[in-house]
């Protein structure tokens, strides 16, 4: 599969927006108000599910209720956590693409996203230190797939 430049820009840009309240465990994690408003979280990987739906992908989205009283939102598939495979396809990665640190170390997207960075690396850290946004997690899209 070839990886889709234009489209990974894309998605880094959006990443560094602010647009995308960074949460964890799930693609998009929708938490509803006493007020009648709602507060959105995404993994890294619910946005750049977002990004492709927004810029044309056809890809089915499908709200379920958990039982905390929280809703996540599924792509295409009954997947909350990893790329259907529509949107894998739309960006030319893999259902949960490996990142490159910034210590040149490869790092599955969802493991950097909900632990750090480091979260795969036992020598430099050991995780449950996730970043508060995805600035980190846009460079190390960058890094990986447009090569800069």
């Amino acid at each position: 599969m070839t990886v889709n430049k234009e489209r990974v820009r894309k998605l880094v840009d959006a990443l560094r927006s602010g647009e995308y309240a960074k949460g964890t465990n799930y693609l998009h994690r929708i938490t509803p108000g006493a007020d009648g408003s709602q507060k959105d979280e995404w993994c890294c990987l619910g946005a750049a599910s977002d990004v492709a739906a927004r810029n044309g992908l056809a890809v089915s989205r499908r709200t379920v209720r958990q039982l905390d009283g929280t809703f996540t939102e599924q792509f295409d598939e009954e997947r909350e956590e990893i790329l259907c495979e529509a949107v894998q396809e739309w960006y030319g990665l893999g259902s949960n693409p490996d990142l490159m640190n910034s210590a040149g170390i490869l790092t599955p997207a969802t493991s950097w996203n909900d632990d750090g960075e480091f979260s795969y690396d036992e020598e430099i850290g050991e995780g449950d230190n996730p970043e508060p946004d995805f600035t980190q997690i846009a460079d190390g899209f960058e890094r990986t797939f447009l090569g800069e």
